[in-house]
């Protein structure tokens, strides 16, 4: 999994004009799609960390699912600058899925 944070140099500037330079860690944003039943449903800009509990967090607060345990697998899968997470869920979920996304502006 790509780092959550990457090193970059700074300059710092006091009150009193002095410059010096520092390290400071900078937070990584990558896409990361959520894909049902192999359809992407949304891409979202995120940091790579806590991928399980984002798909399972997006899931339930989108109304996918009403619970962890309707998602019957999830695999994260690194694409070169972006991440998929693939889950499945039942048929009458997926379904209920497909006739909503019908209905988004710009799926």
């Amino acid at each position: 999994m790509p780092n959550a944070a990457t090193r970059v140099q700074a300059l710092k500037v006091a009150s009193d004009g002095t410059v010096t330079r520092h390290e400071r860690a900078v937070p990584v944003e990558m896409p990361v799609a959520f894909v049902y039943n192999g359809t992407t449903y949304a891409v979202m800009m995120a940091s790579p960390t806590d991928l399980e509990a984002f798909a399972l967090g997006f899931s339930l607060t989108e109304g996918i699912v009403a619970s962890r345990a309707e998602i019957s697998s999830l695999e994260i899968v690194e694409h070169g600058p972006g991440i998929e997470l693939q889950m499945w869920v039942d048929e009458a979920r997926a379904r209920r899925l497909a006739e909503r996304r019908r209905h988004l502006a710009g799926p």
